[in-house]
């Protein structure tokens, strides 16, 4: 999944793992959960506008997925 110029709608679901990453690194729970669910709509959003292919949308949804296993038990 790696190209050198990546669309504006990669650069920002990338932000939104990136940033999720940051605070579950930081154990900061409720908005790492927000951002996992942020990563989830809009991909929706975006696969539905068309800004991204079916191929870049099933892989952040198989990211998503990853995260939402990952996170199961992580509540306060």
């Amino acid at each position: 999944m790696f190209s050198l110029f990546r669309s504006k709608a990669k650069r920002e679901l990338d932000g939104i793992i990136v940033e999720l990453n940051n605070y579950l690194q930081n154990n900061y729970k409720d908005p790492a959960h927000e951002m996992r669910r942020l990563l989830k709509t809009r991909a929706d959003e975006l696969f539905a506008e068309g800004k991204i292919k079916k191929e870049v949308y099933d892989h952040y949804i198989s990211v998503y997925d990853r995260y939402t296993v990952m996170m199961k038990d992580y509540r306060h």
